[in-house]
């Protein structure tokens, strides 16, 4: 799928099935689009950049253990999307992988996951809980700024690299 071919359409139930090959989407190909639902295949190893950024009305994700990476932006400015399901595959979330997902309240990264890029949850100003995993070795810069109702309850940064601002304008800074 092309850059930007479903770009601001309405798209009820996205279904992408098992004869997508792994990337053969591409980046923004949804971004924009008015979709309510998606389910998605688990022959899909990535969620490219900015393939869901801008989807207003998506509320809620869930990702197959298939995928591994999330790419930069991949669902910034989703700004009603509430609930998200992390697949247990994952090794990495891309930059500003969910920027200004004002809705988004929790997040629980899971056991596998190493890098959290720059500004990856920045501006979520409603997320209240973040899970982060003793795998994560890598946290960009600012990744949870702006998160002003964040608290996490325990985090062990020995042995982390740990970029300037990652707690910026958070409870948990």
């Amino acid at each position: 799928l092309e850059n930007g071919v479903f770009s601001e359409v309405r798209i009820n139930t996205l279904k992408i099935s098992d004869t997508l090959e792994a990337y053969s989407m591409y980046g923004g190909c949804f971004q924009g689009a008015d979709v309510g639902k998606v389910e998605i295949s688990e022959s899909l190893e990535e969620i490219s950049e900015y393939t869901f950024k801008d989807c207003e009305w998506l509320k809620a994700i869930e990702l197959p253990d298939s995928i591994l990476k999330i790419g930069n932006s991949a669902f910034s400015g989703c700004s009603r999307l509430k609930e998200v399901k992390l697949s247990e595959a994952l090794e990495e979330i891309g930059n500003s992988a969910f920027y200004q997902c004002s809705a988004l309240k929790e997040i629980v990264i899971p056991e596998g996951v190493k890098e959290i890029g720059s500004w990856a949850f920045e501006q979520c100003e409603e997320l209240r809980r973040a899970e982060i995993p003793e795998s994560v070795v890598k946290f960009g810069g600012r990744v949870f700024s702006g998160c002003k109702n964040l608290t996490i309850d325990q985090f062990e940064a020995g042995g982390k690299k740990l970029e300037d601002g990652v707690w910026a304008e958070s409870d948990s800074g």
